[in-house]
């Protein structure tokens, strides 16, 4: 199936698993100062109305509360997985975030206000989502003239192992095709700008993040989670099999003894538009 192509309802792929929250939690920290400086740039504090698409576990959704609290401050979040709804109500129970509302489904579905808010933020959701417009020109009807779409999300064809490893190069494809069979686009990020302006917004600015990490390194630890820990999902797509999946984990656990060997992250982009 094409990325980004018209499916009536899409599989959230990766899962609510306890695994997962565990590895969602350990890929905030890898890159919470990208967020932060993000929001940092575009001077988000007390009085703002904002949005989050996908809190997932709330690794940003709890810092973003906190920055927006007082002065009329409000931040909402729309969530499709239950599991992870239930999590976030424990999370914010006590804190004094009766500022924050959860709304629960789909964003297409959501009760979304035209003109409500001054930042809306999503990571690491779009590559997820089939029919990207769509989404994108409900987002911007319900922007506050003047305010941010702010999306950081992959270029995920930029990731690169040193020393390279022989089945490299199947992985990364089926994980590609892994994603486009539920109408995701591992490379969605790149495609953002000029959708941006299809739907009516001007592109504030686009900023680039790499990370790059020995075995032992966060960033490592970060890619073996996914890599090798979703290795049996991924090895179902071509061209990709099982045996090539499971030369592909001893590989890694060589290149992984390799005190020369080097991981070069995937590519993260800010992508912001303004209305």
């Amino acid at each position: 199936m094409r990325p980004g192509s018209r499916v009536a309802k899409y599989e959230y792929i990766l899962g609510d698993s306890s695994y997962e929250v565990r590895r969602l939690a350990f890929q905030a920290g890898v890159w919470r100062d990208m967020t932060e400086g993000l929001f940092d740039r575009l001077g988000v504090g007390p009085g703002w109305k904002c949005l989050e698409v996908g809190p997932g576990t709330g690794t940003v959704l709890l810092p973003l509360a906190a920055r927006v609290r007082g002065r009329g401050g409000r931040l909402d979040a729309v969530e499709r997985s239950p599991r992870y709804l239930a999590y976030l109500r424990r999370k914010l129970r006590g804190r004094g975030f009766d500022h924050v509302r959860l709304l629960a489904g789909d964003l297409l579905d959501a009760p979304l206000e035209k003109n409500a808010y001054d930042l809306i933020f999503a990571r690491w959701v779009f590559l997820f989502l089939p029919r990207v417009e769509e989404h994108l020109a409900r987002l911007a009807r319900a922007l506050k003239p003047g305010g941010f779409l702010a999306i950081e999300d992959y270029h995920r064809d930029s990731v690169a192992i040193y020393p390279r490893l022989p089945s490299w190069r199947y992985l990364v494809t089926a994980d590609r095709a892994w994603f486009a069979s539920q109408g995701g686009d591992l490379n969605v990020a790149g495609r953002l700008p000029k959708l941006f302006r299809r739907a009516g917004l001007r592109v504030h600015e686009i900023v680039p993040h790499v990370k790059v990490g020995r075995p032992g390194s966060d960033v490592w630890k970060w890619l073996e989670d996914y890599f090798v820990g979703y290795l049996d999902r991924i090895a179902k797509f071509p061209p990709f099999t099982p045996a090539r999946a499971a030369c592909f984990r001893r590989e890694w656990l060589a290149a992984k003894r390799d005190r020369d060997s080097l991981i070069i992250s995937p590519m993260m982009l800010d992508v912001v538009g303004r209305k």
